[in-house]
């Protein structure tokens, strides 16, 4: 028998192609409507050949699995963005806004946009994709006295001696 329409997909590990494809929206559905229309129209004197039909039942599962691990690191990924995100509330960061405008200053709060994490810095809105830098937080007036404080004390009673 002559190659089947659905003979040419194949999953694939890594990054997939944008371009314009007919296979490009085909689901696990379609593609079970398509294998059990060949088998139905197929040829009776020359029917599909065993080996033809497990593979295609290989590619319908290498179809599943890939679909599978997709939504698996699409959420590990979702899941990781948040607790980035997260991480930022209260620091001091340096980055672009959504119309590549500079921000600085201390993340107020996160939301997430269309599965994406957004960081509140004031008044303005950057993307965590556009954090630039994480900028040092500033010591306070007091924990500077205090940490003084601690570093005379230390010298003046090095290892705990006298006490």
């Amino acid at each position: 028998m002559a190659n089947s329409a659905v003979g040419g997909i194949q999953g694939s590990v890594g990054a997939q192609s944008t371009t314009s494809d007919a296979y490009a929206n085909l689901n696990i559905d379609d593609f079970m409507k398509l294998l059990i229309s060949e088998l139905q129209n197929q040829d009776p004197l020359d029917p599909v050949k065993n080996k033809d039909l497990v593979e295609q039942i290989g590619q319908i599962r290498a179809i599943q699995a890939n679909q599978y691990l997709t939504t698996t690191l699409t959420g590990v990924m979702l899941g990781q963005n948040l607790n980035t995100a997260a991480a930022m509330l209260g620091r001091k960061i340096s980055g672009l806004d959504d119309s590549g405008k500079e921000v600085q200053g201390k993340v107020t709060g996160v939301v997430f946009q269309n599965g994406a994490a957004k960081l509140h810095v004031g008044d303005q809105v950057v993307s965590l994709s556009n954090v630039q830098k994480i900028l040092p937080d500033q010591p306070s007036e007091g924990s500077t006295a205090q940490a003084d404080t601690e570093a005379s004390t230390a010298q003046e009673n090095p290892a705990g001696q006298g006490e």
